[in-house]
């Protein structure tokens, strides 16, 4: 191992290291910038998504609950329905 400055070098460097230096670094920048945006985002008072995360979980449950209103419960014997009968549905 030798010294030159601040940097210290082991041996040389073949392609193929310098290939996956290169990645680890471009990795390493990409991190850095989605950090920055995070963090601006949060600044600004934004949350990075989660308000529309909560949105599609409170369709999501607001769908469920009219699925079970419903009788479509998925417990495998086919829905409820609306327990409407021939008499209520029919002018015969």
């Amino acid at each position: 191992m030798r010294e030159q400055g601040s940097t210290r070098y082991v041996g040389q460097c073949d392609e193929a290291q310098a290939a996956v230096a290169e990645d680890v670094l471009t990795r390493m920048d990409a991190a850095e910038a989605t950090g920055r945006a995070t963090a601006t985002l949060l600044a600004r008072g934004m949350d990075g998504g989660r308000r529309r995360r909560r949105k599609q979980q409170d369709e999501l449950r607001r769908l469920c609950s009219l699925a079970g209103w419903m009788g479509i419960d998925g417990g495998g014997e086919g829905g409820g329905g609306g327990g409407q009968t021939d008499e209520e549905g029919m002018d015969t």
